[in-house]
């Protein structure tokens, strides 16, 4: 029986890392932002996810840090998506505001049982950091028998750390 289990274990861990490295995040470009989006939905697709994608608005360019945390939202919510709720369908909906670029990845019920996964790892609670870091909010949690990632992210534009000048003669003491 614990011969079986561990055999168990380490094809779940396999077919893991075949959808890691299917979604990208074994080997993935370091610069993928929204517009490699849709060719993340469509890698997912074609390790067998139910995705469906809409884009919501006039979509305008990001500073490099708000754009790669874009894709890293989808790109962590695809992967719990397929880990954690194999069989459901996934919806990627990226909504641009006035203000903001709005970002949500919800899931449906699992529909096959998932078996020997352990604790987790900390996907999660390293996006949260990452949406803080430029700004945004991360909401994430159960939502109508599935899983909702929700991330909001100002469009205003990446501000120098302070005390460092953007160019020769420019003050940064805001006045």
């Amino acid at each position: 029986m614990r011969e079986a289990a561990e055999r168990l274990r380490a094809q779940a861990k396999q077919a893991l890392a075949e959808m890691r490295s299917a979604l990208g995040l074994v080997g993935s470009a370091p610069d993928a932002g929204v517009a490699a989006v849709g060719e993340l939905v469509d890698s997912a697709r074609e390790t067998g996810l139910d995705v469906t994608w809409e884009t919501l608005g006039a979509a305008r360019p990001l500073p490099i840090a708000p754009d790669h945390t874009v894709y890293r939202v989808v790109q962590e919510a695809l992967t719990n998506a397929a880990r954690h709720a194999p069989g459901s369908s996934v919806r990627v909906a990226v909504e641009w505001r006035p203000d903001s670029v709005r970002v949500e990845v919800r899931n449906g019920p699992c529909r096959r049982p998932v078996r020997g996964l352990g604790a987790g790892g900390v996907g999660l609670a390293g996006l949260g950091e990452r949406v803080r870091s430029v700004g945004g909010e991360l909401e994430h949690g159960p939502c109508e028998g599935g899983f909702r990632v929700l991330a909001v992210l100002p469009l205003a534009p990446e501000t120098p750390p302070a005390g460092l000048r953007r160019s020769r003669g420019e003050s940064t003491s805001g006045v």
